[in-house]
């Protein structure tokens, strides 16, 4: 677990300050059923684990389409404008794990 837990924080690292490193390491397969959904006007629901490539799968996902993503603000007020400024980089939106019609509105307007 602590071994990932770094890995992760690095990877997160990368994803905020140093994205470039992800360039030609990294493939999605299966995305053409993300494309193809938008293409159609629908929303498309991506899960994922809370696990070491949070914010360095949505980096990736962000060079093919803009992504959404769920949150929970953090209890430090530093941290989470700091999450929150870096992650505003990487996606579309940012919307509150509280605010589930924010996020059926998304899902409505075709976002991922």
């Amino acid at each position: 677990v602590f071994v990932d837990m770094m890995l992760g924080v690095f990877e997160t690292l990368n994803a905020w300050y140093k994205p470039y490193w992800f360039k030609n390491r990294v493939t999605i397969e299966g995305l053409e059923h993300i494309t193809n959904a938008q293409a159609q006007g629908k929303g498309v629901l991506l899960l994922g684990t809370h696990s070491t490539l949070l914010d360095a799968g949505g980096y990736v996902c962000a060079q093919y389409f803009e992504p959404d993503v769920v949150y929970r603000p953090q209890n430090n007020p530093l941290l989470d404008m700091l999450i929150y400024r870096c992650r505003g980089t990487i996606y579309k939106a940012q919307i509150d794990h509280d605010d589930m019609r924010g996020l059926i509105r998304h899902l409505k307007e075709g976002d991922a």
